[in-house]
């Protein structure tokens, strides 16, 4: 049986699947390419119809999490934990999401006059805190106990995060470090670059 938290979240999946297809097709796509992700042919502006996609693939992930879950349910959840009952009254835990939307929602709404890579980013932001505020939504309403809650949810989304923070964070570094070479001479950025591998090495080494 599908649960409730499924038949929404596949519903935001089919939703952004049309509005991919639509999208494609009206801002100049081809034959079949929106159809194939532009294996066979064109999908039109790449930006508009790729943030579609990847929305309805993260609708999906959610919905498919919700499901093999049970939405938490405590009925569900005692009967896979060979318990009478699963607490449920466990108060819900403070959460930094909601200001990271906010912030993301006024970027984009920036990037409307500024720049589209701006608007591009504050989509990206609320896109994330959409997932990660669900994420918590849905570990605090786990079980009764917060430890338990707090493991499951790292479970599911720490293989996520960790390799997605740790190439935000190889990109931001080569970027930056790129930005200085450019604007030094051919020896000072010698001097950068080595100053900037022993700090590397020399943070491995303690860490």
């Amino acid at each position: 049986m599908f649960t409730t938290g499924f038949k929404f979240f596949f519903g935001l999946f089919t939703a952004f699947c049309v509005a991919a297809l639509v999208y494609g097709y009206t801002t100049g796509g081809d034959h079949v390419g929106p159809l194939s992700l532009g294996w066979k042919g064109g999908v039109g502006d790449h930006i508009g119809y790729g943030l579609l996609v990847a929305l309805g693939a993260v609708s999906l992930t959610i919905s498919l999490v919700l499901v093999s879950f049970r939405d938490a349910d405590a009925a569900a959840q005692a009967h896979l934990q060979n318990v009478a009952e699963v607490l449920t009254d466990q108060p819900v835990a403070a959460s930094f999401w909601p200001v990271v939307a906010s912030f993301g929602v006024g970027a984009a709404a920036v990037g409307l006059v500024l720049h589209p890579m701006v608007f591009v980013l504050g989509l990206a932001l609320v896109t994330l805190s959409l997932v990660e505020w669900t994420m918590d939504a849905w570990a605090d309403r786990a079980t009764g106990d917060a430890a338990v809650n707090r493991e499951l949810r790292n479970r599911i989304m720490a293989p996520i995060e960790i390799p997605v923070i740790g190439a935000l964070a190889v990109g931001v570094i080569v970027l930056a470090a790129s930005r200085i070479l450019l604007t030094v001479s051919q020896l000072e950025a010698v001097a950068v670059a080595g100053v900037v591998s022993a700090l590397i090495l020399g943070g491995a080494w303690v860490y």
